[in-house]
């Protein structure tokens, strides 16, 4: 059985406060090795009385096999592993996975906090509840934009086993093209972003 997970809060922005978009539980990104199955989802680090942030939960099932029944298919597995990524005052988003050619777990996420702008990290999972992590991208201003989020993804490299991982973050650098509206300009100055694509091997 998946753990209970409680609703995900408003994501912090600095500047924005508890105006950040607010999203369901739901699952990101999952992948399928021989033996498993991993998804990965964002959600409350804690119950609501104790923490407003939204942490990574990465979820492990070994040993999935699929019984036929009289109607429809039932399915049973056993769930080998949890891990709760979180640091504090943080908020983290928009996880997305991939296992490189060493077995190993790897994930990209957005972050922002009360003096982060919305960012980027990249981790991989050593064991349970274990990773190491860095820093891919510092965020340099807000975020309104509808369609952040839409770009996180992961891929598997057929040559070398690597893992390819792509994310969001907001980019004040980033230029309205010269054709738009004037009144667009403006209206759209806090809903552009950046994406980066990196290798992890």
């Amino acid at each position: 059985m998946i753990p209970k997970l409680f609703p995900s809060p408003p994501f912090k922005q600095r500047f924005l406060n508890d105006e950040g978009k607010a999203e369901e539980i739901r699952l990101f990104s999952a992948i399928r090795t021989d033996k498993s199955i991993w998804v990965a989802l964002h959600s409350a680090c804690e119950a609501s009385f104790q923490s407003n942030h939204s942490c990574i939960d990465i979820i492990k099932f070994d040993n999935v096999t699929i019984k036929h029944q009289p109607i429809g298919l039932n399915y049973a597995y056993n769930l080998s592993g949890y891990t709760k990524f979180n640091l504090n005052g943080t908020d983290f988003y928009y996880p997305s996975i991939g296992v490189s050619k060493d077995g190993k777990l790897v994930f990209i996420a957005g972050f922002s906090n009360s003096t982060t702008h919305p960012s980027l990290i990249v981790s991989k999972l050593i064991s349970e509840n274990v990773t190491q992590y860095k820093y891919l991208a510092n965020g340099t201003n807000i975020n309104t934009s509808k369609s952040y989020g839409d770009y996180f993804g992961s891929a598997i490299d057929p040559i070398d086993g690597s893992v390819w991982l792509s994310g969001q973050y907001v980019d004040r650098s980033v230029s309205i093209p010269s054709n738009f509206p004037i009144e667009d300009v403006s209206r759209l100055s806090n809903e552009t972003w950046d994406t980066i694509v990196a290798n992890v091997s």
